[in-house]
């Protein structure tokens, strides 16, 4: 639940941030946000992405 509010309240927040708050390793963010997105419950918007890129 806090890694969704975090992404909520800034979607550009990088994995190594979102460890850093939440006090967890970077893989084990990596492997919450994966199993998210894999549920469903979080989305990655591509257009977003590439616009940056």
């Amino acid at each position: 639940k806090k890694i969704i509010k975090l992404i909520q309240e800034d979607p550009s927040m990088d994995h190594s941030k979102i460890a850093e708050v939440t006090k967890k390793s970077q893989p084990t963010v990596g492997i919450r946000i994966k199993k998210l997105r894999d549920s469903g419950f979080l989305k990655i918007n591509q257009e977003l992405i590439s616009h940056f890129f």
